[in-house]
């Protein structure tokens, strides 16, 4: 598992504390659990046509609402 370093150009989309999605400015949002030392990489997921922050949060939160419905937290 990756560890969440941030970068330039890396948008932090979500953080509930213990969910982290990150949006690379184009299709790419990677998703961090926090593991208790550190964000660590959970999943990458693809969504095109993101041409925004505000879409590009949009698309994060709904991500973080289907991943707590999984994860039943």
């Amino acid at each position: 598992m990756k560890t969440f370093k941030p970068t330039a150009g890396t948008f932090v989309a979500y953080n509930d504390g213990f969910t982290l999605i990150t949006w690379n400015g184009s299709a790419t949002f990677n998703v961090y659990f926090d593991m208790g030392n550190g964000f660590k990489e959970c999943e990458v997921f693809t969504v095109y046509g993101v041409t925004s922050a505000k879409a590009a949060e949009a698309e994060a939160i709904a991500r973080a609402l289907e991943i707590n419905e999984i994860l039943e937290v």
